[in-house]
């Protein structure tokens, strides 16, 4: 597991090495919707605007694609909702590999 560093910039890219290279996450947060969004790119593919949602594994739908897995577990239960839910730690998001990359 490695927990990747979201602050609370509504808007922001994060590069997190791993064992297979480097993913690239870019964070946009949603003052509309109440809520953050992600875009992830690894190796030449990408995928945009995935609702960062918690307690699922937010490229599943994409394994075929990816080999990592995200995850956002929230204290709360719920998706995260405010611009500092990352950054007081009410929420983070985790980049699973290997055994770790749950199925659902």
């Amino acid at each position: 597991m490695i927990q990747i560093n979201v602050t609370e910039n509504p808007n922001q890219s994060i590069q997190v090495p791993f064992s297979n290279g480097t993913a690239t996450i870019d964070m946009y947060y949603s003052a509309l919707n109440s809520s953050w969004f992600m875009s992830v790119s690894y190796g030449g593919s990408s995928v945009s605007n995935i609702l960062v949602e918690q307690g699922v594994n937010l490229t599943y739908p994409f394994r075929h694609i990816f080999p990592f897995g995200i995850l956002c577990v929230s204290d709360s239960g719920l998706r995260p909702l405010f611009i500092d839910s990352f950054a007081n730690t009410e929420s983070v998001l985790i980049l699973l590999e290997g055994e770790e990359n749950v199925d659902q």
